[in-house]
């Protein structure tokens, strides 16, 4: 939500409208969290094939190594935005292109740094990912053929949940991280390919990257069972609490309809009551009328 909606909002807008604070905001917070999610995808496939190719000497790996893991791949992020703001933190633009705020990367010492940062942040991890994957996806298909044999099953949510997480991750960054280290190779020649490498490429792979965004929520829905029953009972509590928000309307309205009823029928007994007594009333005075005429 936090990177489509500006997305949206600039989209129909034709220009960035949402200040220059946020404008440096999105674009030091895009050059973290992208290498931060690269690298977070290389431990996930790379602790799991581990995993299963010496299940002996990994069992031993408890939660504080994943989190002291964890915690150093947050803090390597960091270096990237960092260095963009050490060498020029006003470097900062709007691309029509893409509809978004960019770093220029204008500075004369990026074209020494930038291949060796984007090789070390994209290109490796990238690389790592895929040598990970393809292994741990001919574990899964050995298993299930094995499994087939003597009639037995595989515990493939956890390996299948990452095998389908990295392909998709890198079938959708992949292509962003070619033109980031190609830009620097490529002219842009608005009347020759080097044009449409650096318009329509550059959108074509900005946009894959909305692809893995959107993709993990429907990943996990499908893959791993204690995230549909955790959702299931999310949903069930939220109608449960809609449910206890009308229910006192209801009674409310059932008590208004009950006293309403209830003066209609005292209206009644009254109205009927009162027809009761003019007919006594009557029948005395034509009682009355009648001895006088007997007289």
């Amino acid at each position: 939500m936090s990177s489509a909606l500006p997305q949206v909002i600039t989209l129909l807008a034709g220009t960035w409208v949402l200040g220059d604070v946020l404008c440096y905001v999105r674009v030091y917070i895009a050059y973290f969290a992208y290498p931060a999610g690269m690298s977070l995808i290389v431990v996930l496939t790379t602790s799991k094939f581990l995993i299963m190719t010496y299940p002996f000497r990994t069992a031993s790996w408890k939660t504080k190594r994943a989190q002291q893991v964890c915690s150093c791949v947050w803090a390597s992020s960091a270096i990237m935005p960092i260095m963009m703001f050490a060498v020029d933190r006003n470097d900062v633009l709007f691309d029509y292109r893409i509809h978004y705020c960019e770093y220029g990367f204008s500075a004369h010492i990026w074209k020494m740094m930038l291949p060796i940062s984007f090789s070390i942040c994209a290109v490796v991890p990238n690389l790592v990912i895929v040598a990970t994957t393809v292994p741990t996806l001919k574990y899964l298909i050995d298993a299930r053929k094995s499994a087939r044999r003597v009639r037995g099953s595989v515990p493939w949510q956890g390996a299948l949940t990452v095998v389908i997480t990295a392909t998709v991750y890198v079938c959708s960054t992949l292509p962003m991280t070619l033109y980031y280290v190609g830009r620097l190779f490529v002219i842009d020649d608005p009347s020759g390919l080097g044009g449409l490498f650096h318009t329509i490429y550059l959108k074509i792979s900005y946009y894959l990257l909305m692809v893995n965004i959107m993709a993990n929520f429907y990943i996990y829905t499908l893959t791993i069972k204690s995230f549909r029953k955790f959702l299931r009972t999310k949903v069930l509590s939220l109608v449960a609490v809609s449910s206890a928000l009308k229910a006192p309307k209801t009674q409310q309205q059932l008590q208004t309809t009950g006293s309403g009823k209830t003066n209609e029928n005292s209206k009644n007994i009254a109205f009927s009551t009162g027809d009761k007594q003019g007919r006594r009333a009557a029948i005395k005075r034509n009682t009355g009328i009648n001895e006088l005429s007997v007289e």
